[in-house]
């Protein structure tokens, strides 16, 4: 159960309305407006699992989007390919000397990487584990900012790990009309997402477990939309997002909104 800014009350189980049980392929989500006394009930059985496993032990964050899009396109499908490259929804959650990044397309086809900053990436810190081990992962170099104009950031390089998967992470997609089809008119596409808060522990130090009343969490939520001028590919696709970055680069921590927990 969450509650939301706008006093509405959120409501997950799995298989049915009442009860966690072991049965995959079902998510119920209803909302319920104290103020009105009304609900919404949505069904996801789709995607051949449960976003909620069996239990209370799965505490997760949970992200939703709403697309709005006339003709849903995605060209991606298997995992981790570039795609920033199709339309899609993402999101980076910022963490102590580090950050996240999950990008997801109408497939539901996931890209995950992982940040470090450079200086903090030391022998016998933290980050000094075989998951982050520079010689034996698949690693890239992040210097400057995506957009050249701007130079480099000014805390410097940061190390990321392409091969990195969060554990626990499960996602849904729903399409609200045809994918690749220009003979109908969409509505649009929805993204569910959820991240155990055991699994994001390791990105703060001093946290563990789901965050306390009046803590914060740093996140960019983002849509990129991959337009065509006559048929070929614009330099940069259009990008949205919460917070104003004042560069065209996700990559910007201290520009993501702050997500204030009640």
């Amino acid at each position: 159960m969450a509650n939301l800014p706008d006093g509405r009350v959120m409501l997950w189980s799995a298989e049915s309305r009442f009860a966690f049980n072991t049965a995959l392929g079902r998510t119920y989500t209803a909302f319920f407006d104290p103020a009105t006394g009304r609900s919404t009930e949505r069904l996801i059985s789709e995607t051949g699992h449960n976003m909620f496993c069996p239990g209370t032990a799965y505490l997760a964050f949970y992200v939703a989007y709403w697309i709005e899009e006339p003709f849903v396109t995605a060209t991606m499908t298997e995992r981790d390919s570039f795609i920033w490259f199709d339309n899609d929804v993402e999101l980076f959650i910022g963490g102590d000397d580090c950050y996240y990044e999950l990008e997801i397309n109408a497939f539901g086809t996931v890209y995950e990487a992982f940040f470090i900053w450079q200086d903090a990436h030391r022998k016998g810190g933290r980050f000094d584990t075989p998951q982050f081990d520079l010689y034996s992962r698949d690693v890239d170099l992040l210097a400057g900012f995506q957009d050249g104009r701007f130079g480099k950031h000014p805390r410097g390089r940061r190390w990321g790990f392409l091969d990195f998967d969060m554990p626990g992470l499960q996602t849904a997609v729903q399409v609200q009309g045809s994918i690749n089809d220009s003979s109908d008119v969409d509505k649009g596409w929805t993204v569910e997402l959820a991240i155990p808060w055991q699994s994001l522990a390791f990105m703060f130090n001093g946290r563990s477990g789901a965050p306390a009343v009046g803590s914060t969490l740093r996140c960019d939520f983002s849509r990129f939309e991959a337009l065509r001028l006559h048929g070929a590919p614009l330099p940069q696709n259009p990008g949205w997002s919460l917070n104003a970055h004042g560069v065209y680069d996700s990559h910007i921590p201290e520009s993501f909104s702050i997500v204030e927990f009640e």
